[in-house]
């Protein structure tokens, strides 16, 4: 694992989880993307791909060219901070819904008047903001079909959501949340189904890269909208597919796979575990498989098991200072993806470190 690309290798990377997932991409010739944040479970950074990166001496400062956030879940953005600070000369881009006065207000508010671990997140986000601003950098924000980058090599790197309408409903239910004058601070909860996470199209010319965050769908919307008004979605199937939300039902839509994708694509996902909530699910293990054999996962799900009974005294502490205890996530794992650039019969090849294993071994215990 401590081999980097060649300069005419392109990789892909999924480390996690961390609590979340980051995706590590190698453009060529030394330029690295690098998707999400999630925690490093050796210790070694707060951010599990400022520990790769670095142990493959790839420079930070100059060789990562953009840092992405495809959305202000804290299972995706643990650690970004740390990993902007790092890649200083990388662009930081997120969803434009980043960019408008209701999210900022709504994240100022937590990060100053919340100290509990609910509202890290938009700790997150505003510490990445502050660093932008101390280098007089602006981030760039995206929405469907919008360039995100151009490398060396001619590899383009397209966003195909949120779409306008999706991030006019989040502001609105933004506006909903923000606690008024006087009234008791809540929980900020998730917005479900998903509709607002950055889906990202790498196009490698001869191939291409899709990365599906943790866009969900209900018809007519998430990856609906994408399939039938992306431009650049229409032009380019993907031999590699970050498989969405966790390879959970939410995200499934069987024109991802027709439509998007080339047949036996190769499906990456990492596990989530939270209270009684395993992804992927047997079913969804079973339902991906009917689609590819090519298909891995960072590591198996965590435990379910019922958390154990607390003092009554415990649990109103708990209450009382807006806390959200998780159980221990399944160890870290690491799927690597490489193939050359330039070479149409070139193919995948595929390491598995820490626990990652084949899809197909997820429920095998």
């Amino acid at each position: 694992m401590n081999d980097a690309p060649d300069a005419d290798t392109v990789e892909v990377s999924l480390i996690g989880p961390g609590y979340g997932e980051s995706v590590v991409v190698h453009l060529g010739n030394g330029e690295w993307l690098v998707v999400d944040s999630c925690e490093d479970s050796l210790g070694l950074a707060r951010s599990a791909a400022v520990t790769y990166l670095t142990g493959i001496d790839v420079d930070l400062a100059s060789q990562v060219k953009c840092v992405l956030a495809t959305h202000w879940h804290d299972d995706h953005i643990e650690g970004m901070s740390e990993l902007v600070d790092r890649c200083a000369s990388a662009t930081f881009c997120c969803p434009v819904t980043f960019n408008s006065k209701e999210f900022l207000t709504l994240a100022s508010f937590y990060a100053d008047f919340d100290p509990s671990p609910n509202s890290r997140s938009t700790r997150e986000i505003l510490e990445v903001l502050e660093i932008l601003d101390r280098r007089n950098a602006r981030p760039k924000f995206l929405a469907s079909d919008r360039q995100v980058m151009n490398t060396q090599r001619g590899i383009k790197v397209f966003a195909l959501s949120p779409s306008d309408d999706r991030v006019g409903e989040f502001l609105s239910f933004l506006a909903t949340i923000m606690p008024a004058k006087g009234k008791t601070m809540k929980r900020v909860r998730d917005v479900g189904p998903n509709e607002t996470s950055v889906v990202l199209l790498i196009d490698l010319g001869n191939d291409a890269i899709l990365l599906g965050a943790d866009l969900e769908e209900t018809p007519g919307r998430g990856w609906s909208s994408i399939i039938t008004n992306s431009a650049y979605a229409k032009e380019k199937r993907s031999s590699v597919y970050k498989v969405a939300h966790h390879g959970s039902k939410t995200a499934e839509c069987a024109d991802i796979w027709e439509k998007l994708l080339l047949p036996e694509p190769f499906a990456i996902l990492t596990p989530f575990s939270k209270g009684s909530v395993r992804l992927p699910g047997e079913e969804d293990v079973r339902r991906i498989l009917q689609r590819t054999s090519n298909a891995y996962s960072s590591a198996r799900p965590g435990s379910t098991g019922k958390t154990p009974r607390r003092e009554t005294s415990v649990e109103k502490t708990i209450r009382e200072g807006n806390h959200n205890l998780r159980r221990t996530e399944p160890m870290q794992g690491h799927v690597r993806l490489r193939r050359r650039l330039e070479d149409p019969d070139s193919l995948w090849s595929v390491d598995l470190y820490g626990n990652a294993i084949p899809l197909k071994d997820v429920w095998i215990h």
